[in-house]
């Protein structure tokens, strides 16, 4: 693969197999995944590793068609991202929604439904500070 980095190679683009997987917008869509948890990663690397995969893929097409065909790429997983940005908060309202009326019922349980009620509250403080990743993929927190 050409260096295209000049010196400053991008280890995820650097992977890029030779050999076609798949279709080209699914290939992207897994390369752009795995840019993104880098913390080396600039908007510019999509744009590198596109080109490489589209060389790939369709060596034939002009400069014009590969740049229209990587903004259609382009938009189409910004509303990838979207949806699933969209589904991490609808997920995080019911698990706030749940651990509220949790707080509420604990207030007035037995001792027995306590320790249920805080091994529940645990795992949903879990799964929100998951849901809040740092750049490269670690949990900004868990609770002990």
């Amino acid at each position: 693969m050409p260096d295209l980095y000049r010196g400053f190679s991008h280890p995820v683009v650097v992977e890029l197999s030779p050999q076609a997987r798949g279709d080209l917008f699914s290939q992207m869509h897994c390369t752009a995944d795995k840019l993104r948890l880098h913390p080396a990663h600039v908007p510019d690397d999509d744009h590198v590793a596109f080109r490489m995969l589209q060389r790939i893929y369709g060596p034939h097409l002009t400069r014009r068609q590969w740049l229209d065909l990587f903004a259609e790429w382009r938009d189409l997983y910004r509303a990838r991202c979207e949806a699933v940005e969209a589904k991490r908060r609808a997920r995080l309202v019911k698990l706030c929604a749940e651990r509220d009326a949790l707080f509420t019922e604990r207030a007035s349980a037995s001792p027995d439904a306590i320790a249920r009620i805080d091994a529940r509250l645990k795992e949903i403080g879990n799964e929100i500070a998951a849901s809040f990743e740092t750049h490269d993929g670690r949990a900004v927190a868990t609770l002990p």
